[in-house]
């Protein structure tokens, strides 16, 4: 086999071939961490003091480790829907002395101060009832302005936790659960700022609906056969619930003696047989209308499930 050959020529010129951000760029998170400007050629550190950011940023310029890209390390954030642009002088030589060809420049802008992810999100439906609600921003949080910017309709109390690992998140955790099959409107209003005191440049609006309250599981299975005799029933439910409606809400047929335990605010309970079922016996369960939620809604629809002892 004859050996492969190819040929190439080398560019004659000493150029800028990339930047980060890329020029035109409009969104620019405001925390990211560095810029850079790529060449197609060995650079050396007389060449930095040619890159010239405007408006101004104080930070930390180096060179990577294949000498051809200079990267500046911003000492703070950058502002909030800014424009900035980078320069390199044609001046500029690389490390053999080759000058800029016409020099460059490039643009970009960062993003307002908005809100970029809520969830739920505007218009979201089944929303789980023990869900929290987390929204993200484009840059880092006054945490003491969130209280005041957030309201939600119908009203409901709640907490909240903030990231710190951007600072750009939070997270609001109903002290109850939600109501069931309710729409709800949340606004984040304009005094909420970020770390420099910028606020949101508009209100943020959204609004969800919640699930109806229903059961989610249950032990043993609808239609499950060969149920150990020993075995307990439970039922799990979607919300935190109102324990004194179990009692009257829950039966099994044919009748079995036994007791309910549960968690205070959970959303289950086992029934506990006082003696083993009997065998080969087909048993039904109905969880009816008069299960309540500690808000106080009902089941829409009795539920049922059967399942058949072992021997």
């Amino acid at each position: 086999m004859a050996p492969y050959r190819f040929s190439f020529t080398p560019e004659s010129f000493f150029r800028v071939v990339g930047s980060f951000p890329r020029n035109g760029v409009t969104d620019l998170s405001v925390t990211s961490s560095f810029l850079n400007v790529s060449f197609n050629s060995k650079i050396t550190p007389s060449l930095l003091p040619l890159v010239q950011v405007q408006p101004q940023l104080q930070g930390t310029w180096q060179i990577d480790s294949d000498s051809s890209r200079a990267f500046l390390y911003p000492y703070t954030f950058f502002d909030f829907n800014a424009s900035y642009s980078i320069t390199v002088g044609q001046d500029a030589e690389d490390k053999f002395g080759n000058q800029l060809t016409g020099g460059f420049q490039s643009s970009f802008s960062t993003a307002p101060f908005e809100v970029t992810f809520s969830y739920p999100q505007d218009g979201d439906v089944n929303i789980p009832l023990t869900a929290s609600m987390t929204l993200e921003f484009t840059g880092p949080v006054d945490t003491a302005t969130i209280r005041s910017a957030f309201a939600i309709v119908p009203n409901i109390a709640w907490t909240f936790s903030y990231y710190y690992g951007g600072g750009d998140r939070f997270v609001f955790y109903p002290s109850m659960a939600f109501r069931a099959s309710t729409t709800y409107q949340v606004t984040v209003s304009s005094k909420l700022a970020a770390w420099d005191e910028t606020t949101l440049s508009a209100p943020a609006v959204m609004s969800f609906t919640t699930e109806e309250f229903k059961v989610t599981s249950v032990f043993p299975g609808d239609g499950n056969k060969d149920i150990p005799r020993w075995s307990s029933i439970m039922v799990h439910c979607n919300a935190p619930l109102d324990f004194s409606t179990v009692s009257t809400a829950f039966s099994v047929s044919p009748p079995v003696l036994g007791s309910l335990s549960y968690y205070p605010l959970g959303t289950s309970f086992t029934f506990t047989p006082s003696s083993i079922l009997d065998r080969y016996q087909l048993y039904t369960v109905t969880v009816n209308t008069s299960l309540k939620t500690a808000n106080g809604e009902v089941l829409e629809n009795p539920y049922s499930f059967s399942f058949l002892t072992g021997p």
